[in-house]
């Protein structure tokens, strides 16, 4: 068990001021992402998929996306709406490694650990949750209680000092209460083959994994983290 015990310290001191800070974010999860706690609970969030479904999710995980074949895509497929996604907020698909290059390393020991990242934006935008502090801590808390993700863990415990830098209790709590309620009723987002449903209209992809959408959001220009991380 290896843990980067000075990154961890100064990657928590700078989260402490600006929780949602995305590069201390990204070295938090690579000083911890070699432990044997955090390998066990990434492995336990794919304990019920089979065999065969989870080498597919390993294979797609692997496949780069090509944001402009997306972008290509009819309209309202899932893959447009999710290329116009990263282009109207700026977002990257390399955005951890950018932000911190060692963690190629661990994305590359654990494909599990990188599958939660790889898909982030992709729920944010299924579920659609904004990409600032209020709509992340929703967005975590759906995390938390649909695939037991331990990072949304350690948001929620964070909640109150949360709540104070970015204001706004009554909303930050509003959205997770959606995020509790949707991860109820929405089918596992972490081992759904979302790459495979890219050129189907996003609508049908939301009504098959039982996602309720809400009505569209003004955009934010916040870019929070993604632990799994760039959103």
């Amino acid at each position: 068990m290896t843990i980067k015990y000075r990154q961890l310290v100064v990657a928590v001191y700078e989260l402490l001021k600006d929780p949602f800070d995305f590069p201390p974010a990204v070295r938090l999860c690579d000083a911890v992402a070699d432990t044997w706690g955090l390998r066990a609970l990434y492995e336990r969030m794919l304990g019920d998929v089979s065999d065969e479904e989870r080498a597919r999710l390993r294979e797609l995980t692997a496949r780069p996306i090509d944001l402009e074949a997306l972008r290509a895509l009819p309209r309202n497929t899932f893959g447009h709406c999710y290329a116009k996604f990263f282009e109207h907020r700026k977002l990257s698909p390399s955005a951890q490694v950018d932000a911190w290059p060692p963690i190629a390393e661990a994305f590359e020991k654990n494909w599990i650990l990188y599958r939660f990242p790889r898909v982030h934006d992709m729920h944010h935008l299924l579920l659609g949750f904004d990409i600032d502090a209020h709509g992340e801590m929703g967005l975590q808390m759906f995390n938390l209680r649909n695939f037991r993700e331990p990072f949304g863990a350690l948001a929620m415990a964070s909640l109150p000092w949360t709540a104070a830098i970015y204001g706004d209790p009554g909303r930050m709590l509003r959205e997770i209460e959606r995020g509790y309620r949707l991860a109820r009723q929405t089918k596992n987002l972490l081992t759904a083959p979302l790459e495979d449903y890219f050129e189907r209209d996003i609508d049908e992809v939301r009504a098959e994994l039982g996602i309720v959408a809400r009505a569209p959001r003004r955009q934010t220009a916040y870019a929070p983290t993604n632990l799994g991380v760039q959103t």
